[in-house]
Order: structure tokens, then C-alpha cells, then sequence
């Protein structure tokens, strides 16, 4: 038996529609490089030069050696369009993720990605990563766009997508939420599939397990 992710944040609060083109992300500044974080930054560099107001938002924290290296990256870029905020705060999460177009994070690999559901939960949508961490949890751009991390075209494109379909996506997302298709990334399913895994492994329990994913730090 393999221990479900479980998240943070699981209380479900839609995200209004964003008029300027302004975007998150959110993740352990430690592991920027398995996030891509320079990719993304050139991409919304480049995306600039059509796009002059958009702009990115980065939550996290890191080591004084991974915030220097994080602000040498963003200083590089020519558009100075992304901005480091530093730890989300507590309440961030109901307060301050739902104001955006989306959430980016074309990382390199994920096992899972417990911070895409709790943007989920933000009612954002995603740029995630094709093949790895949530990607085939949902059906085809009924949460996001998933791209190829290695082309910078592809994020790009990605991006494009979240801004031009932002309100088709929020919609699809709070529909999803209504129909319950998100209780199974909630603490009471993953404790309950647990629990199930346990009693069958004792015999108690002749029922088939449901495994969501191995834990995953984002």
C-alpha cells in the first residue's frame, strides 16, 4: 500500500474572471530547477513583448543559496514582469489564489503534484506537465492544458490557452467541483481508501483498493 497525497487545501472557493493577464505559481524555491521555474520565467519574458502587462506571481520559500539563485533568474529577465511574494500565507489559499487567470507549473517531472489540486481547489486553472503528476487524473482540457516542459513553444502555448479559454476552464472546474469530481483528492476519501487498503491487507475487506498516488512533495 502506497500512502495518498493529501492536501492542504480542500475547501472549494471558485475564482472570478480575471481581466488582466496575471498568473501564479507556487512551490518549495528549493526544487525550482525539477519545476522549470527559468523556463517559465523565459517564456513570460517572451510573451511580454505582445503581452506588455502580463506578469507571474512565485509563492515559496527556499535557502539563501536557492533565493539567490531564484533572483539571478528573475533579474535576468528583460520584461521584469515576475515578482517573488515569498511564503503564501495561511489563509492564501481562499484569499489570494483565486485572483489570477491560472496557475503555472510545467515541471520536469511529478509524481503527483499536490499543490495542482489545491489550485484546484482555488478554482484555478492549470499549465501542468504531459505524462507526469496529475495529468489523466481528468478528462482533456477540463482543468487545463498539459505541456511538453522541454519546448518553450508548448508552455507558451499553454499560457495562451489558460488566457484565451480562462472563463471556459473556471466554469468547467466549478462544475467539476459540483458534481463531486473532486471528493476524491479530499481528506475524508484518501483516509477512507486507506483505511480500505488496511482492512483488505488484514482480510477483513474483499473490496478492491483505490490508490490516488504516492505522497509528493511540490
Amino acid at each position: 500500500m502506497i500512502l495518498p497525497a493529501i492536501t492542504q487545501n480542500e475547501q472549494f472557493a471558485p475564482s472570478r474572471i480575471i481581466t488582466e493577464p496575471r498568473f501564479v505559481t507556487l512551490f518549495n524555491l528549493d526544487v525550482h530547477k525539477r519545476k522549470n521555474f527559468a523556463a517559465l520565467v523565459a517564456v513570460i519574458d517572451r510573451m511580454a513583448q505582445r503581452i506588455p502587462n502580463i506578469s507571474l506571481d512565485v509563492y515559496g520559500k527556499g535557502s539563501p543559496k536557492t533565493m539567490f539563485e531564484v533572483s539571478q533568474i528573475v533579474e535576468k529577465s528583460k520584461t521584469k514582469n515576475v515578482g517573488l511574494k515569498g511564503p503564501l500565507p495561511g489563509d492564501g489559499f481562499a484569499t489570494i489564489l483565486g485572483d489570477y487567470v491560472g496557475f503555472l507549473m510545467p515541471t520536469r517531472r511529478e509524481t503527483f503534484g499536490m499543490v495542482f489540486i489545491e489550485a484546484l481547489f482555488s478554482g484555478l486553472p492549470l499549465l501542468h506537465t504531459k505524462r507526469w503528476g496529475i495529468d489523466g487524473f481528468f478528462a482533456d482540457d477540463e482543468v487545463g492544458y498539459a505541456c511538453d516542459p522541454t519546448s518553450l513553444d508548448d508552455i507558451e502555448a499553454g499560457v495562451d490557452r489558460l488566457l484565451r479559454e480562462q472563463e471556459r476552464f473556471k466554469r468547467s472546474i466549478a462544475a467539476l467541483h459540483e458534481r463531486g469530481g473532486l471528493d476524491r483528492f479530499k481528506r475524508k476519501a484518501i483516509v477512507d481508501n486507506y483505511r480500505a487498503g488496511l482492512e483488505r491487507v488484514l482480510g477483513r475487506n474483499e473490496q478492491p483498493v483505490r490508490v490516488l498516488s504516492e505522497s509528493a512533495v511540490p
